[in-house]
């Protein structure tokens, strides 16, 4: 996953890009849209060994969904 390359020491390499994963929680900054945890960064945190992944409460992800290659 492309990790987020601008910003500060709290936000660049340690967040999802924005352009990649739009709505998703785990992105740096904040939009006035529905966000979510992916089933992919709760998989993430799960492997990091901090957490246990409840993947039922999972948000769908949508963003570039049937758009193809070509949206990034």
């Amino acid at each position: 996953m492309e990790l987020e390359n601008n910003g500060g020491e709290g936000s660049a390499g340690s967040h999802w890009e924005r352009t990649t994963m739009h709505n998703e929680l785990m992105t740096a900054s904040a939009m006035l849209i529905k966000t979510s945890y992916s089933a992919f960064t709760m998989a993430v945190l799960e492997d990091s060994g901090w957490y246990k992944a409840n993947y039922q409460r999972a948000g769908t992800y949508v963003f570039g969904r049937n758009k193809g290659c070509e949206i990034l």
